[in-house]
């Protein structure tokens, strides 16, 4: 993991310095191309950092460690967005359901086709606990589950939310999307 902050560090740094002088004259294509490269990669490696420090975040506050899951956050914080584009505002015309692990549609996603099926989080490749926003189809349902296969406390979600933080709907271990005739 030090490795992989010290080569991000490295291109951010880097990078800004080396493409300065690239804005008063029209790069040839090639040049153009290997920018567009690199800023491909540093966008692959800031995602691929962000992941295990969230991962490190996570784990740091399941042992109690809130000081370090603090800090934690706050190297997050320091990362490059994963775009300039703002959040979209409006509502998903997708057919999709789409959910995120933080606010504004941002942070580890899954994105489900299925309909009218029991999922587990964990069996989707989602963290349970985890849901802080989703995108979700006009005339669809999210329902959330407080435990595996369907079992506790449930919540329906109606639509599109871009802040879940603060409601029932981020315990979720188990969900089904319901989609209305």
């Amino acid at each position: 993991m030090r490795n992989l902050i010290l080569t991000f560090l490295v291109l951010l740094i880097t990078g800004p310095a080396f493409c300065e002088d690239t804005e008063k004259t029209k790069l040839p294509d090639d040049a153009a191309s290997a920018l567009a490269d690199f800023d491909k990669a540093v966008a692959a490696k800031t995602k691929e950092l962000r992941a295990k420090l969230e991962k490190a975040q996570e784990a740091a506050t399941k042992k109690g460690n809130l000081d370090g899951a603090l800090a934690v956050k706050a190297a997050i914080e320091k990362l490059p967005k994963d775009s300039d584009a703002p959040a979209p505002k409006s509502k998903s015309t997708s057919k999709v359901v789409t959910l995120y692990t933080l606010p504004d549609f941002k942070g580890q996603s899954v994105t489900i086709k299925d309909y009218n099926v029991v999922m587990d989080a964990h069996a989707i490749g989602f963290p349970n606990d985890a849901l802080r926003s989703i995108k979700l189809p006009a005339g669809c349902t999210l329902v959330v589950y407080q435990n595996e296969a369907a079992g506790g406390a449930s919540l329906e979600v109606t639509e599109e939310s871009s802040d879940l933080t603060g409601t029932t709907a981020v315990g979720m271990t188990s969900f089904m999307i319901k989609k209305q005739k």
